[in-house]
């Protein structure tokens, strides 16, 4: 039987580092139009060893208590009448979309692809969570909620905001509010490494509308080669990767943890580094959290990485969406349980 993960589902199965395969667009609607969606195909996904093995994770990302079942979420194909099923959430979408909508993955079950995972859930989800998924979706790592340090395991990503931007212009059978998408594309950039670095490239580029700094698009982890004497100046190191680079304008951020004061060699690595980066003709600045996580301290950040770049953005009471920064700034510097 052809099973189809959509919704929850196919989020875990992103989130389990599982190889995907793309499907033709001619077996994936042969798939979309039989896919089974009753209780023996839920209790065969639940049976998954990914989805078991992730079992915790979920539990966190939901918020489920530990005997609580986790529903299982679907596609049933078009047309087909709606059964209420303990544990199982069906879904519709019509059978026409464009080739590159399903991912078969390991157990024999298909799953909507990363694009359409995107657009399914832009009808849920508002900007802020959009641009959230999207940078998880393309970037190079996963959440694992039940570690009790909050971990990230290192992943590939699943897409890109180019392909993720030419399937929505090829999805044309499917509705899906497309100015947010559009909007959510526009600000995230490919290849975040951590959830903080999806944080600080929503929290700057995302429109002041929607509560951002509306600064131009960076590049993620962009990587810079050394010639022989910045190498030996590093010790070897052959090239670097800065967290947010804007390559036009010669300006970076980097966002240093806990772990870049931990030690005095660490310390005095990052200031060779700083020095490389000067002669290079980068302008790099240093942000760290407690910088970040205080309002006025970040404001002061970001007016200052505004006026290296060129640009302008307003802050603190002359913002004239202070209400939507902060519920913005909220949603990015808690975990980030969307989906």
């Amino acid at each position: 039987m052809d099973i189809v993960l959509c919704d929850l589902d196919a989020w875990t199965l992103f989130a389990s580092r599982a190889s995907l395969d793309p499907v033709p667009k001619v077996e994936a609607n042969r798939i979309l139009g039989t896919a089974v969606c009753d209780a023996a195909a839920a209790e065969a996904v639940r049976s998954l060893p990914w989805r078991r093995e992730l079992e915790g994770h979920l539990r966190a990302l939901t918020g489920a208590a530990p005997r609580d079942d986790i529903p299982v979420h679907l596609l049933s194909p078009p047309g087909s009448r709606r059964h209420r099923v303990r544990g199982l959430v069906p879904h519709r979408t019509p059978l026409d979309l464009p080739d590159g909508s399903l991912v078969a993955a390991p157990g024999e079950v298909f799953s909507v692809s990363p694009e359409l995972y995107l657009m399914l859930r832009a009808r849920e989800l508002p900007v802020a969570c959009l641009a959230v998924v999207a940078s998880m979706l393309w970037g190079r790592y996963s959440l694992r909620l039940d570690d009790a340090d909050g971990a990230a395991v290192r992943c590939e990503p699943r897409g890109s905001c180019a392909a993720a931007r030419s399937y929505a212009e090829r999805c044309e059978g499917l509705w899906f509010p497309r100015a947010d998408v559009a909007c959510a594309l526009d600000a995230m950039g490919d290849g975040s490494r951590s959830p903080m670095e999806t944080a600080l490239n929503a929290l700057l580029c995302l429109p002041e509308a929607k509560g951002g700094y509306g600064l131009p698009k960076p590049e993620l982890n962009h990587t810079v080669f050394l010639d022989r004497n910045q190498s030996y100046a590093l010790r070897g190191q052959r090239r670097c990767e800065i967290d947010l680079l804007w390559p036009d304008r010669g300006v970076g951020v980097e966002y240093d943890g806990g772990e870049h004061f931990s030690t005095r060699e660490a310390q005095e690595r990052d200031r060779a580094r700083d020095a490389v980066m000067r002669e290079m003709g980068l302008d790099v600045v240093r942000w760290t959290w407690p910088m970040v996580r205080d309002e006025v301290s970040c404001d002061l950040l970001v007016r200052d990485l505004a006026r290296r770049l060129g640009e302008r953005v307003r802050t603190g009471p002359a913002c004239s969406r202070l209400a939507e920064r902060r519920a913005l700034r909220s949603l990015l510097l808690a975990p980030h349980l969307v989906w």
